[in-house]
């Protein structure tokens, strides 16, 4: 028979094993990643939630439902101080590149996921890049032309879709009038998501852009990159000159 010490350490070798091959191949869903962002405000005849997080579903092809919605639950009372109800339906905003193939995968495994559930939610892909222009190296009047004119040029439309996102939470319900969950994602739940979060918590919840870069760069051990922060960047002198908003884009890393 196998010794108690031997069974041991074929167990731990077996879990150092599944986080290695975590790491190295499989994309595993990190729970500690998800955030709350904001939820409809009293005034809405409905409530509804937002969340960001990370990619839910594994390299395995499984899309960690039981998981990811428990997380949401936990996080909900413990950041947003609220409870989400027992039938939500949950609207899986992905916003990865169907280029890159590995990033193409997940998005057919979070589509065919829903195709198979619709009674759980909706699938939308909204691919988001960033940007390779820094706004804070432009001169004042170039800068102010350009992100006052922010919708009709940015690549990732964060204008456009962040207006719209911010009236689902507050105007619709989903089937039979069940609540909302929104899902932001990308693949880490840092870089992208960080960009379209941050200039939500800018729009929305009217934040600074260091006060929203910060908040970003502390979700993982590292900085987002450089060209979600320039979109996010974009996106604050926009409200600032664009739509007149009264906002500090300046920021340090």
């Amino acid at each position: 028979r196998m010794s108690h010490s031997f069974r041991s350490l074929v167990v731990c070798m077996g879990i150092m094993l599944l986080l290695v091959i975590c790491v190295s191949v499989v994309e595993c869903y990190d729970a500690g990643r998800a955030r709350f962002i904001a939820k409809s405000s009293e005034d809405s005849p409905y409530t509804n939630f937002l969340f960001r997080g990370s990619e839910p579903v594994n390299g395995s092809g499984i899309f960690e439902w039981d998981l990811v919605t428990k997380t949401l639950e936990n996080v909900c009372q413990s950041e947003g101080n609220c409870t989400l109800p027992s039938n939500f339906y949950f609207v899986d905003i992905n916003l990865l590149n169907d280029v890159k193939p590995e990033e193409r995968h997940n998005i057919e495994e979070e589509k065919a996921f829903f195709a198979q559930n619709p009674d759980k939610g909706a699938f939308l892909n909204w691919i988001t890049v960033g940007s390779l222009i820094n706004p804070a190296k432009l001169s004042g009047d170039l800068l102010k032309s350009l992100a006052s004119k922010l919708p009709d040029w940015e690549l990732d439309h964060l204008v456009e879709r962040l207006h719209s996102l911010h009236g689902w939470l507050e105007t619709e319900s989903g089937p039979a009038n069940r609540s909302v969950v929104y899902y932001i994602h990308c693949e880490a739940g840092e870089d992208r998501t960080g960009e379209v979060s941050g200039a939500y918590y800018m729009g929305y919840l009217h934040w600074s852009m260091q006060q929203a870069l910060d908040y970003d760069n502390h979700i993982e051990t590292r900085h987002i990159s450089f060209m979600s922060r320039n979109a996010m960047n974009w996106y604050c002198y926009y409200l600032k000159y664009g739509r007149g908003i009264d906002i500090d884009c300046e920021y340090t890393e």
